[in-house]
C-alpha cells in the first residue's frame, strides 16, 4: 500500500467512516477506499464514536435542563392562574424585585408565544383601570367637598366626621362590602 504524507483527517471523514463501519463496511476497505492506513482508519474512527457520544450526552444534557426550565416556568404560570383565579384575589405588593422579576421572566416567553396578544390586551386593561380608579376617586373628592361646602357649617363637620369614620373603618378592614375588588 503506498503511503501518503499525514494529512489532517476531517471530522467529516471521521463520521463518514464510521458511518460506512456501521453499515457493514470492514475497516480494511474503508482504509483502502480512502487511501489511508488501517491504523490510522480505526483510530480515527475511535475519536468519531468518541465525538458522537459526547455530542449525544450534551444534547441529553442541554435537554434535560430545557425541560426542567419548561416544567419550572409551566409550574410558576399554574400557581399564577391559580391565585388569579382565587378569590378574593392575594394582595400582590407594589414594587417587590421578586414579584417583578417573575413577571418580566414570565413576560419574556409569552412575548414569543400567540399568548401575546392576552397579554398585552390585560396591560392595557389594568393601565384603564388605574386610570379610571384615579379618575373616580379625584371627582368623589371633588363632589364631596362640593357638597359639604353647600351645607351649613355645624352640618358639614358632623358630615365630614362621619365620612371619615366610614373611610377608616373601610381602609382598616381592607374591603368595602359594595366593591367586587
Amino acid at each position: 500500500m503506498v503511503r501518503r504524507s499525514r494529512l489532517a483527517v476531517s471530522s467529516y471523514d471521521r463520521r463518514l467512516w464510521l458511518e460506512e463501519l456501521e453499515r457493514g463496511k470492514g475497516i480494511t476497505e474503508i482504509s483502502r477506499a480512502a487511501g489511508r492506513d488501517i491504523r490510522v482508519v480505526k483510530r480515527h474512527i475511535e475519536m468519531a464514536r468518541e465525538e458522537g457520544l459526547i455530542a449525544r450526552t450534551r444534547q441529553d444534557f442541554l435537554l434535560g435542563r430545557l425541560e426542567r426550565h419548561q416544567g419550572d416556568l409551566l409550574a410558576e404560570v399554574r400557581r399564577m392562574r391559580q391565585l388569579i383565579t382565587q378569590y378574593p384575589p392575594p394582595q400582590l405588593i407594589p414594587g417587590d424585585p421578586v414579584q417583578q422579576k417573575i413577571h418580566d421572566a414570565l413576560k419574556e416567553h409569552i412575548r414569543r408565544l400567540p399568548m401575546k396578544a392576552l397579554l398585552e390586551l390585560h396591560e392595557s386593561a389594568v393601565a384603564e383601570f388605574k386610570q379610571a380608579q384615579e379618575s373616580v376617586s379625584s371627582q368623589l373628592a371633588y363632589k364631596e367637598a362640593e357638597l359639604i361646602s353647600a351645607l351649613p357649617w355645624e352640618v358639614a363637620d358632623q358630615v365630614a366626621e362621619e365620612l371619615d369614620v366610614f373611610v377608616i373603618k373601610r381602609l382598616v378592614s381592607g374591603r368595602c362590602r359594595y366593591c367586587p375588588f
